[in-house]
């Protein structure tokens, strides 16, 4: 991911680019400020709550290559988690350094959702708040940071469901997440 930022070009008199018609409070000819370079890594790690007591060699194996992309992230989504909220706080506890939020399934083998930021960003933020929107499949996390706002959504839709079922997932997910959640 690049550093970022948002020039407008102003198709009125063809200027050279300008934030003027994105961010109207600037002064024309101003550009916005730099976004932050961020990292961000979703996996469908399959069960790495679970596979640590039934297969204890695979589960350093998915700890291993959690750790190689922690190497290079700021935020990952990890979906088909598994297990309850304990057995992956017991889990993420091997991952210094990261804030972990999830939302398990009601059933410990199936579904299960996290997210985890890397605490240097959540140092830099302004807050964090976090809420299960479906318990198991969506959770949402918002992060103010000081070039804006992060509204991230982790989501897991069951590729063997519907699509009308996969459709209402998403529907009812998208219908309860707001930008402004409070927990």
């Amino acid at each position: 991911v690049h550093d970022a930022s948002l020039l407008v070009h102003d198709r009125r008199d063809n200027r050279t680019p300008t934030a003027q018609a994105a961010a109207p409070g600037l002064a024309h000819g101003s550009s916005l400020p730099s976004l932050p370079s961020l990292c961000f890594v979703t996996w469908n790690c399959r069960g790495i709550t679970l596979v640590k007591h039934s297969d204890p060699s695979k589960f350093q194996e998915k700890l291993k290559y959690l750790r190689e992309l922690m190497d290079k992230a700021d935020i990952i989504s990890l979906q088909e988690v598994h297990g309850t909220k304990e057995d992956m706080a017991e889990t993420f506890k091997q991952c210094p350094g990261w804030i972990f939020l999830c939302s398990p399934c009601s059933l410990p083998g199936a579904g299960g959702v996290a997210i985890l930021v890397h605490r240097r960003l959540v140092q830099q933020a302004h807050g964090l708040l976090h809420r299960v929107l479906l318990p198991g499949r969506s959770l949402q996390v918002l992060l103010h940071l000081p070039a804006g706002s992060l509204n991230l959504l982790c989501m897991h839709i069951e590729p063997a469901a519907h699509r009308d079922q996969q459709c209402d997932l998403l529907r009812r997910t998208l219908a309860t997440s707001n930008p402004d959640i409070h927990t």
